[in-house]
């Protein structure tokens, strides 16, 4: 086994070979497919949860600062036209989850699900014909938590979490119609429609087809079940691709617009939560970083990985994802990003699986250790050159370089006898082009209970409030876990 100080040595040997093909002299294809242009920083929760692209604007929703429209003609420096909020919402925190943009630009549909801070749910209709001036011009409270939007000709089509579709008339002076619904679809959460038919995507497990051609009696047809917790739908050509939140992205075949096959599955290390789709290029919103995918025939093929840049331990993450030619939008949870896109770039790309590692107790005065995955996500071979460690780390040895998709298991340990809380780093050196040092939070102990620990006697309030013991006599063990849904 290689021990830290004779590892460490590692990071000092960068051989020549290495260090020319980290440059690339001369390789006009070498590098970053995603590159970073330029941000607009909200407040430290910011809470950005879709953004849609047109032309030279930008448009996204927000948990905290309702709707706000972007002049992106330089992404370098992109500048906010306006903010407004709800005649029904939060006037404190203006909050809105979808939205959706007219063919001409001019007119935007936007969803609020309902929630602590807005107890209603509601659909908006926001003329922004002056984007220096957001209107709103139509409101429609409704009872059902309504999520992703969809335009198709003259409809508005809403999913409906807990419910199905909605299906509205869209009015010349802002008016929304109901025409009809179609209940049964499960966790309904996103919809994407072309000519008579809707796909719409359940939360549970599946892509259901919706025959629109009488939008009074929408009718649903063949289901698709999907692994994951599918998201975001996007249409392509002969293809549907979902989001499947930690099962990855999915391809669908839509040969038969009515009876999608499963084309194939494309796992990621991230959660992919939103899509968007531009010629052969698909851009991912994963989480903690976006994501492009070649899916110009064939198999779905990784393209770029751009990690989003902030500072170890804050919530940093992304749930929305924009395209508009060559330039990509991701919406985050402390702002806005723009990226240049270079389909014809490849690299190397290290990533790590999971991003931080949770040193397992010792068992029987055992070493605490934990482990990660790591995997080249790029095109080209990559090249590890070492490490750095915190004194207490022990890391196990690993190879010199990765194949393109190649993965090796990374083996920490914490030194013997240290029982106490600890939290460190190891920062890994390779010649990833956007990421030269990736670092690995490590953590071990801390306050909490651990598993075969005695549940304290707690209590916690229900949605009614009333109280509840996730502990009586004879109950058995408890997993407390929190999931929060955007």
């Amino acid at each position: 086994m290689l021990r830290r100080r004779a590892a460490l040595s590692l990071i000092l040997v960068l051989t020549a070979a290495a260090t020319a093909r980290a440059e690339g002299p001369g390789d006009s294809t070498r590098g970053d497919a995603v590159v970073e242009l330029g941000r607009y920083e909200g407040p430290a929760f910011a809470e950005l949860l879709e953004v849609r692209a047109w032309g030279d604007r930008v448009v996204f929703c927000s948990g905290v600062q309702g709707l706000n429209v972007y002049d992106a003609s330089d992404p370098t420096a992109m500048t906010r036209l306006d903010r407004t909020g709800f005649s029904r919402g939060n006037k404190i925190m203006p909050r809105c989850q979808h939205v959706v943009v007219d063919e001409a630009g001019e007119r935007l549909y936007v969803s609020h699900h309902g929630d602590i801070l807005q107890r209603r749910a509601f659909l908006a209709v926001v003329d922004a014909s002056n984007p220096r001036r957001l209107a709103e011009i139509g409101m429609l409270e409704r009872d059902e938590s309504v999520e992703g939007l969809a335009i198709a000709g003259d409809l508005l089509l809403v999913a409906a979490h807990g419910a199905g579709l909605l299906v509205f008339r869209r009015g010349e002076g802002g008016e929304l119609t109901e025409l009809g619904r179609l209940d049964g679809l499960g966790n309904a959460w996103s919809v994407a429609a072309r000519g008579e038919l809707a796909y719409v995507t359940d939360n549970r497990g599946g892509l259901v087809v919706v025959d629109l051609s009488q939008p009074g009696a929408p009718r649903a047809g063949a289901r698709l079940d999907l692994p994951g917790s599918p998201r975001d739908v996007e249409l392509a050509g002969e293809r549907a691709f979902v989001a499947l939140g930690s099962a990855g992205i999915a391809a669908v075949s839509l040969a038969d617009p009515r009876a999608p096959v499963l084309d194939g599955v494309l796992d990621t290390a991230g959660t992919a939560v939103d899509l968007a789709v531009d010629g052969d290029q698909l851009l991912v919103a994963d989480w903690t970083a976006v994501r492009a995918v070649d899916v110009g025939g064939g198999p779905m093929r990784p393209v770029a990985r751009e990690p989003l840049a902030g500072e170890p331990g804050l919530d940093i993450r992304t749930l929305g994802i924009a395209v508009a030619g060559d330039t990509a939008f991701s919406a985050g949870w402390r702002g806005l990003i723009a990226y240049r896109l270079h389909p014809g770039k490849t690299a190397p790309d290290l990533v790590s699986s999971p991003p931080d590692v949770h040193l397992a107790a010792a068992v029987e005065d055992g070493p605490i250790e934990g482990y990660a995955t790591l995997t080249n996500e790029g095109q080209e071979p990559l090249i590890l050159q070492g490490f750095r460690a915190a004194p207490a780390l022990m890391v196990d040895p690993l190879p010199d370089r990765l194949a393109p998709g190649e993965s090796t298991a990374l083996r920490i340990e914490l030194a013997g006898g240290q029982r106490r809380a600890f939290t460190g780093s190891v920062t890994l050196l390779s010649d990833d082009p956007d990421q030269p040092e990736l670092t690995l939070r490590i953590r071990a102990g801390g306050a909490g209970h651990g598993v075969g620990d005695a549940f304290p006697d707690v209590a916690f309030l229900d949605r009614s409030g009333s109280p509840v013991r996730p502990v009586q006599d004879g109950d058995g063990p408890v997993l407390l876990a929190y999931f929060a849904t955007f």
